[in-house]
């Protein structure tokens, strides 16, 4: 049966991400123009006309064994000098019931990005923060689905070995050359949110009980299981 992996997520966790682990992946048909250029607009995803009637997926004759599709939820709402582009929500069962309906196994993914990173950047491209948008969605629709969870920290701090456990989660083949991978991976989007903390009141609470003698009043789980069986 022919696959198709529907990445989706916050605006903002990591939808183009993603979307270039699988598209540089051999023998996964996916976003072919996302693997050559840094960003492209969303707007000119591979499944944008499924997105937008799904009926199209009985007429197309399907070669590949492994597709994947990205959006994030809401869709829309950027910011401009001269109007703001509406959100709107993503069809996922129209769009899902089409795929079935065409001979596909549809395996869905749920991004996760650190949710105050994903408040700043909503604030910065769009009037509000969008996430509870996405949380009502997933409540509502994608849990049924029974969706895999992955995460974008966890990608750039694992790496290959996070991508290669994602695959087996998802039964769908994910793998990336290294040296592309570096490359994919070489500018932390995080970054740009992240700032060191010169000090922080918990810093002397963990100095002051390292000198501490041991607090002979709370004895370890094990020092009472020792007790008690002797």
């Amino acid at each position: 049966m022919k696959k198709l992996l529907l990445i989706t997520g916050p605006q903002g966790s990591g939808n183009h991400l993603w979307s270039k682990i699988a598209g540089h992946t051999p023998g996964v048909q996916g976003w072919e123009e996302l693997t050559q250029e840094y960003f492209v607009h969303h707007g000119r995803e591979p499944f944008r006309e499924l997105w937008r009637n799904p009926g199209l997926f009985s007429k197309i004759n399907w070669t590949e064994q492994y597709y994947v599709t990205n959006t994030s939820c809401p869709m829309g709402g950027f910011k401009s000098s001269l109007n703001l582009t509406p959100a709107f929500l993503p069809q996922y069962d129209r769009f899902i019931s089409g795929a079935r309906d065409a001979g596909f196994d549809v395996v869905v993914a749920v991004i996760g990005r650190d949710v105050n990173i994903l408040s700043h950047q909503q604030q910065r491209l769009r009037t509000e923060v969008t996430t509870p948008k996405f949380l009502e969605a997933l409540d509502n629709v994608l849990m049924k689905y029974d969706p895999v969870f992955i995460s974008t920290e966890m990608l750039y701090l694992y790496r290959d070995r996070y991508i290669s456990q994602v695959s087996k989660l998802l039964n769908f083949p994910l793998e990336v050359d290294p040296v592309v991978l570096d490359e994919i991976l070489k500018e932390d989007s995080n970054k740009k949110y992240i700032h060191p903390v010169e000090s922080h009141w918990l810093d002397e609470v963990h100095i002051t009980a390292l000198k501490a003698p041991p607090n002979t009043a709370y004895p370890s789980y094990v020092e009472r299981l020792f007790k008690s069986n002797n």
